[in-house]
């Protein structure tokens, strides 16, 4: 079985990029992410931040129903401005 490179769909790009909006710097996108988000979003922010940063993010529950979700951010990670 080979496997093949699908790319995402459209609707999924979009998907992504609108919950990237909600957590970085709307000044630097490639900037360091340091978010608070509720529990029940933190997967998906943290899909959105290594589909567009290429990083994995952290993720520190606060024990109050939220978490906090952190990433290095896309300059610092491999695909960034090296």
């Amino acid at each position: 079985m080979t496997n093949v490179y699908q790319p995402p769909s459209p609707e999924r790009t979009r998907l992504m990029r609108t919950i990237f909006s909600a957590v970085h710097n709307p000044a630097d996108w490639r900037a360091p992410i340091d978010t608070t988000v509720p529990d029940a979003n933190v997967d998906d922010v943290v899909a959105s931040i290594s589909f567009m940063t290429a990083t994995m993010a952290t993720v520190s529950p606060n024990g109050d129903g939220t978490s906090r979700v952190q990433s290095i951010g896309y300059r610092a990670g491999p695909a960034g401005d090296h």
